[in-house]
C-alpha cells in the first residue's frame, strides 16, 4: 500500500546516546533539503542542554526503507561530535536563545538505503499568504515516544494558533499554539492544514481550484515544548498525578523560517 502523506516520510522519533547506552527519553525531528544537502532539523534542547547537564553523543533515527511497505525500516545514527568539534548548526545569532539547529547528513547514504521525504523552501509558508489567529495546524510527532510500534508512523495531534501571526511573542522569533502535547514532540514540524480557501496579506479570499495546492500542507515551524510565563511554577509530573495541577496547553513553535538562515549562516 503506497502511503501518500509525505510528512510521514520526513518525520523521524529520536532515541538518545551517550557513550553507546541508550537513554529513556525521546523526541521528534525531521529532514530538510537546502541547495541540493539534506539537514536534520530538531531543538536544540534534544542536541545539547547546559542547565540539565544534558551531552548526548548521538541521535538514532528509525527511518523507512520502503515506500510501500512500512514494516520495513532501519535505525540510523547522526553523531553530535567530531572529536571536540559540535556538528549542528545554530542560528547565527543568539544559537542558545533560538531553540532550533540542523545537522547535516550524508544524503548519499540516505537515499541510497532509505525512503526520505524532505522538507524544502517551497513547503515554507508564502509571503503572500494570510493566516489568522484560531487557524487550524497540524502538529506531527512523537508524545511520549508513542508510534505506530509495526509501522514506525508518527501521531499527529491537532492544534490552533493561539498568538497574532507572524508577529514574534515577546519580540522573540516563536509564536504561540494551543493544543495538548506531551513530551516527546519537541521538535516537531508544525503545519498549516490545508483549506479550500485562502486569504492573502491584504486579507483577500480566494477559493483555491487546485485540489493539490489545497491539499498543500505548509511548514511553519518548530514545535519547542511547553509555554512557561517568566516568573510562573509550572507544575511537575507529580504535581499533575497527584492532585491536578492545571496545565496551560500553550506551546512555544519558532518559525520556520529560521531553518535556511541557520543553514546558510545569514541570521539577521
Amino acid at each position: 500500500m503506497k502511503i501518500l502523506d509525505r510528512e510521514v516520510f520526513a518525520v523521524s522519533l529520536i532515541k538518545f546516546r551517550k557513550h553507546d547506552a541508550t537513554l529513556e527519553d525521546s523526541a521528534s525531528g525531521f529532514f530538510y533539503e537546502d541547495l541540493n544537502k539534506l539537514f536534520f532539523v530538531t531543538n536544540r534542547h534534544v542536541v545539547v542542554d547546559e542547565e540539565e547537564d544534558f551531552f548526548p553523543d548521538s541521535l538514532e533515527l528509525n527511518l523507512h526503507t520502503d515506500q510501500e511497505d512500512l514494516s520495513r525500516s532501519k535505525k540510523y545514527t547522526i553523531s553530535l561530535y567530531e572529536g571536540d568539534m559540535r556538528l549542528w548548526l545554530e542560528y547565527p545569532r543568539d544559537g542558545k536563545g533560538i531553540d532550533v539547529v540542523a545537522l547535516p547528513v550524508d544524503k548519499d547514504e540516505i537515499d541510497s538505503e532509505f525512503h526520505v521525504e524532505a522538507f524544502s523552501k517551497k513547503d515554507l509558508l508564502s509571503p503572500r499568504r494570510y493566516i489568522s489567529i484560531g487557524d487550524d495546524l497540524l502538529v506531527v510527532g512523537f508524545p511520549l515516544g508513542i508510534r505506530d510500534t509495526k509501522h514506525k508512523t508518527p501521531i499527529v495531534r491537532s492544534a490552533i494558533i493561539a498568538s497574532v501571526y507572524p508577529l514574534p511573542f515577546d519580540g522573540k522569533p516563536y509564536f504561540l499554539i494551543d493544543s495538548f502535547l506531551h513530551d516527546g514532540t519537541s521538535g516537531s514540524p508544525v503545519l498549516l492544514k490545508p483549506s479550500d480557501v485562502i486569504r492573502d496579506v491584504n486579507g483577500r479570499a480566494r477559493l483555491v481550484h487546485d485540489k493539490t495546492a489545497s491539499f498543500k500542507r505548509e511548514l511553519i515551524g518548530v514545535n519547542s515544548g511547553a509555554f512557561i510565563p517568566t516568573n510562573w511554577e509550572p507544575c511537575d509530573m507529580e504535581q499533575i498525578r497527584e492532585d491536578g495541577c492545571p496545565r496551560m496547553g500553550l506551546n512555544k513553535v519558532w518559525f520556520a523560517s529560521l531553518i535556511p538562515e541557520i543553514i546558510n549562516g545569514k541570521g539577521l
